[in-house]
């Protein structure tokens, strides 16, 4: 940045010479930064690719990416159908998923081609890199963006540190094919919307018509994308309506009036085809959590009330002429108090959207990306707000004071101010959830970029000598290498998995989340050894039967095993009865419970996954882990089918594979012995792993002597992919007695004599 540029950017009304100064770079600015940076950030995002291609097969990052592809997958089979009500999820109920379809359509046509030519397995292989073409586009536009308001040099800056942020980079990467890669760059396009209709209110001259479309288009397509962007929505809106309210000149509060109901109504066109049917059962109509009758409402109400405020800065009052937005905004209030009382449901909305902001509903406060910048595992820590933020997170509020300041005289200042609201609101957020670290880390980087451009433009004065300019730029280089190391070590896994791969060595597999490998085992051989399920490729079809997951891998399962799941990933979003369910199950220590559930719910098959923590002795041992860690010991209802490899299992916790377990009857033994006295049952099972143990269960007969055995094993059969060696032997009062069990005796829960022990 030259000393020209820099005073040219600090002083009053130096916003065109500032812009001139940087569209004069010519190709430089204009095609070989851009290039470049988009170069750096797709680089820099694709370096897990390593993990992401296992094999023949593709590991996406992430659990909702596997709901991604389940739409995209079946947009793809019927195109151009969208997935709309899902059967495979909220099992036996369905249920519409929560994410507005705007991203699955854009990654289904896009994947077409690649589908036409090589199946589903081709289009995997293309979709894993839309999340990097989303990120280096967003770093592309973020430089665009402070071009055009910060100058040449700040864009350098800001377009550098967001490629190598890893807060960004965190979700574009390759393989996390989720929305949010796309949310980053739709809201960083609306505050460039935003921005430069800011600036055209400003200049008389300026055509609105055009900044009015351009601004109502992203403000519609922001929400269709993802409704919580409806934050970056109220900022853009906030901002701009203040400074209409805040005009002296009735002119300029009319145009801007007239612009921002101009563009409210045309985003009011944009969401209201997606959203005003839209049908809930665990939201409201009028909720702003999903695509709802809110987004049109609050859109409809945003339009009706800049076009009374346009009618009113008309009307001049007072000796100098100004104008009174004062009615115009008591109407516009009126409507909104208008709407609370005769739409109940706006109410019971806008209290769930603030239980999701504040965490206080159940499911949210549980999901990791929902918590606290500065917090781990509920202890204050800043490793999450360094490594994904750097340094540069301690330098910001400094930075901001001294924009505001800079600023305060230039002809673009109303569009600079809203780039300072913008980042200010969004790091309060991103302090009380760390998911919106995604869209500030834009900001963060916008900011910082023109305060670093700044800082080595003061540095270098007006007369500096080359040595001199050597020296800051090495000054500047060290400064910016220090400020960022804290994010390398969330690119060192990355970066040494490459390592290996060039050097033709086994790449270290992901420490974070589920076990994929084992998971991936299991969900093919659900797909490939248990009955197929209707309704995976016409949703019209209701399927037979269900799995239960724990709700954190259940996307995984819905795609890659085929099969519906009674509660996944979306937590309680889609379903608080089946949610609540699912963790009474797994929790239960009653298995006559946890039997009556899985019958309920028509789930036929059971994965287990070893919990976190595991208890150890007496009875009261909850249901997960007796199928975990037990192999179901005990268990009448519950018979293991199959359990998957120790391939990325940590030794260091010994904690087992996921393990599948079919829901039986389960044979009904039934025969005499002593009053009081043991009885028991026992039958040598082998896996598919080839790992032996023998199942048990033991009871006591009643006071006339009776007992009764639910048995899940056949005898001498092959029960999914484990299988049973031998008769069963019923032991009681030192005798020992074999007893056949047929398969069909343990699905239709027969009752079988059992042997006599005397009574």
């Amino acid at each position: 940045m030259t000393a020209r540029e820099s005073r040219s950017a600090l002083a009053p009304g130096g916003s065109n010479t500032s812009v001139r100064n940087a569209t004069s770079q010519g190709a430089g600015a204009r095609i070989g930064a851009p290039l470049g940076l988009f170069l750096l950030s797709f680089a820099v995002r694709s370096l897990p690719f390593p993990t992401v291609r296992v094999g023949d097969s593709i590991h996406f990052l992430g659990m909702d990416a596997y709901y991604h592809m389940r739409r995209i997958a079946y947009g793809l089979e019927r195109f151009p159908e969208t997935l709309v009500f899902d059967p495979y999820i909220n099992f036996p109920a369905g249920a519409t998923a929560i994410w507005p379809p705007l991203f699955d359509v854009l990654c289904t046509w896009l994947a077409f081609p690649f589908h036409a030519a090589g199946g589903i397995a081709a289009a995997e292989q293309a979709l894993v890199w839309v999340p990097p073409l989303f990120g280096a586009g967003t770093v592309v536009l973020a430089y665009c963006l402070a071009l055009r308001f910060l100058g040449l040099s700040a864009a350098l800056f800001s377009g550098v540190f967001l490629a190598l942020s890893s807060g960004h980079a965190w979700y574009s990467q390759v393989g996390f094919l989720d929305h949010h890669a796309a949310v980053a760059f739709a809201t960083t396009a609306l505050l460039y919307a935003g921005m430069a209709t800011a600036r055209d209110l400003a200049l008389p001259s300026a055509r609105l018509t055009r900044s009015a479309l351009g601004l109502g288009v992203a403000l519609g397509a922001n929400l269709l994308l993802w409704p919580g962007s409806l934050l970056h929505v109220g900022i853009v809106i906030g901002a701009l309506g203040v400074w209409v309210l805040g005009q002296p000149q009735p002119a300029a509060a009319e145009r801007g009036a007239r612009t921002l109901a101009l563009a409210s109504l045309v985003a009011l066109l944009v969401v209201a085809p997606f959203s005003w049917s839209n049908d809930w059962a665990r939201w409201g109509a009028f909720t702003p959590t999903v695509l709802s009758r809110f987004q049109p409402w609050f859109f409809a109400v945003l339009a009706v009330g800049f076009a009374i405020l346009t009618q009113c800065a008309k009307t001049r009052f007072g000796p100098r002429g100004k104008p009174r937005p004062l009615p115009g905004l008591l109407v516009a209030i009126g409507l909104l108090g208008l709407s609370a009382v005769c739409l109940p449901g706006l109410r019971e909305g806008l209290a769930d959207a603030w239980q999701w902001l504040a965490k206080d509903e159940a499911f949210q406060a549980s999901v990791l990306e929902s918590r606290p910048l500065f917090s781990v595992r509920g202890q204050w820590s800043s490793r999450i707000a360094e490594g994904r933020l750097s340094y540069l997170i301690y330098l910001l509020p400094a930075t901001l004071l001294y924009f505001a300041y800079a600023v305060r005289n230039r002809e673009d200042r109303s569009a600079l101010r809203l780039l300072l609201i913008w980042t200010l609101v969004l790091a309060a957020v991103t302090l009380l959830q760390r998911r919106f670290f995604n869209s500030f880390s834009v900001a963060l980087s916008l900011v910082m970029g023109w305060g670093f451009a700044v800082a080595v433009g003061r540095s270098l004065g007006t007369r500096a000598s080359s040595l001199r300019r050597i020296g800051i730029a090495a000054a500047v280089g060290l400064s910016a290498l220090y400020l960022l190391s804290p994010m390398e070590a969330s690119f060192r896994p990355s970066l040494d998995n490459l390592q290996r791969a060039f050097a033709g060595r086994p790449v270290l597999k992901r420490s974070a989340g589920p076990d994929f490998e084992a998971l991936f085992e299991t969900a093919a051989w659900i797909r490939e050894h248990t009955p197929s399920t209707r309704g995976y490729r016409d949703a019209s079809l209701p399927p037979e039967y269900g799995l239960i997951t724990l709700p954190g891998i259940g996307h995984l399962f819905e795609y890659r095993a085929e099969r519906p799941v009674v509660a996944d990933n979306f937590g309680d979003d889609i379903g608080i009865e089946n949610y609540a369910l699912v963790r009474r199950y797994f929790s239960s220590l009653s298995q006559e419970e946890a039997a009556e559930i899985a019958s309920d719910l028509r789930a036929r098959y059971v994965v287990a996954t070893a919990p976190a923590a595991r208890q150890r002795g007496g009875t009261g041992i909850p249901l997960l882990e007796r199928l975990a860690h037990g192999d179901g010991q005990g268990l009448g209802s519950h018979r293991l089918v199959f359990e998957a490899s120790r391939l990325g299992v940590n030794a260091r916790t010994n904690r087992p594979p996921p393990k599948v377990f079919e829901h039986v009857r389960g044979a009904r033994v039934e025969g005499l012995a002593p009053a009081q006295q043991n009885v028991s049952a026992r039958i040598d099972v082998e896996t598919n792993r080839g790992r032996r143990f023998v199942y048990r269960q033991s009871v006591r007969s009643d006071d006339q002597g009776r007992y009764r055995l639910q048995l899940p094993y056949a005898s001498e059969a092959r029960n999914g992919a484990s299988k049973t060696g031998s008769a069963w032997r019923i032991d009681s009062g030192g005798a020992s007695h074999p007893l056949s069990i047929l398969e069909s005796a343990v699905r239709t829960g027969s009752v079988v004599p059992g042997p006599d022990f005397g009574s």
